[in-house]
């Protein structure tokens, strides 16, 4: 359920603003995740980097996200194993989750 919040006075919105909304961002790829940070930061989202799996599931308690944004070619536990751990322990509240997946096509120009 997406909660809307509606700010009557200034003093009211920036309570409302130091309440931002959390992301745990996932993936291996240090360019990505910044690269995602960086626009989600920008548009006043509080964000944390994990590079793998383990670090995510460590995370989760003490970042608290709404959200997660998961690579799901991760090195060691991947992206689905991440969503099985999570879904497993009954103390991890339900976190919306978006899996994101790279596929790189290589063109050959020598095939006909």
């Amino acid at each position: 359920m997406h909660t809307v919040y509606i700010a009557d006075t200034p003093a009211e919105m920036e309570i409302i603003m130091v309440a931002k909304q959390r992301i745990l961002i996932v993936d291996d790829d240090e360019n990505i995740a910044e690269l995602i940070s960086l626009y989600l930061t920008k548009e006043c989202f509080e964000t944390k980097i994990v590079y793998d799996g383990e670090s995510a599931l460590d995370t989760l308690s003490s970042f608290k996200p709404n959200l997660i944004l998961l690579d799901l070619m991760l090195p060691g536990m991947d992206g689905y194993q991440v969503c099985r751990e999570i879904r497993k322990n009954n103390n991890t509240p339900i976190i919306a989750t978006i899996i994101l997946v790279c596929i790189l096509f290589i063109f050959n120009s020598d095939i006909n």
